[in-house]
């Protein structure tokens, strides 16, 4: 690249494994050298609390307004959100969570159907369940059915986080006993605006 005329001015970078050595005869450059300890030093693949050590060290861009960046404060008189995302991978999971915490969300978190399933149980007050369909021990279907079934009066919304998008698959989401569907990958407006589309749906139908 760097030989080429038309391609001296194009930025190059080394793709390698987490923590594995750059070969002898490509040293990297002094930025990535300088990537977050917390990173290099994972032999096969980054933590969560490393990623988000690591996003934490990335600068905002200089456009972006400090208010951008702040988390959305309720109105006067109203609550937080309180919404629970289920999702087996700690990357999926650090994400949505940076996007809840920015649409002005408290939240928790669940590794697998059953973990939500029990967190449900003892604290039903969510507003929102964010779910992912694909988990190994317990998918977000059985989850949802495992919900709907212990509390048929229990009408949280349940928003199916889903990287199946055809008709067929939206319709499993939804005869499962989920409320709607948020296509993987989503951004930051996606979530948000799901959101604010349920988070004042009821927790419990009236009796």
């Amino acid at each position: 690249v760097a030989g080429s005329p038309k391609l001296s001015a194009t930025m190059a970078a080394l793709l390698a494994g987490i923590g594995a050595p750059a070969p002898a005869s490509s040293p990297l450059p002094a930025a990535a050298a300088a990537a977050p300890p917390s990173l290099a030093a994972s032999p096969s693949m980054a933590t969560a609390p490393a990623l988000a050590a690591f996003f934490a060290s990335i600068p905002a861009p200089a456009s972006a307004s400090a208010a951008a960046a702040t988390p959305a404060a309720p109105a006067p008189g109203q609550k937080k959100p309180r919404i629970l995302i289920v999702d087996d991978n700690d990357l999926n999971l650090l994400i949505a969570s940076r996007f809840a915490g920015m649409a002005g969300c408290e939240f928790e978190v669940a590794h697998d159907g059953f973990e939500c399933f029990d967190m449900v149980k003892q604290r039903p007050a969510y507003d929102i369940i964010f779910m992912d369909c694909s988990m190994p021990n317990c998918d977000g279907f059985q989850a949802t059915k495992l919900l709907r079934g212990h509390a048929p009066t229990l009408v949280t919304p349940v928003v199916a986080m889903t990287a199946y998008t055809m008709p067929e698959d939206q319709q499993q989401c939804l005869n499962a006993g989920m409320t709607d569907y948020i296509s993987k990958p989503f951004t930051k407006e996606m979530f948000k605006e799901k959101v604010e589309k349920w988070k004042n749906g009821p927790v419990q139908a009236a009796k």
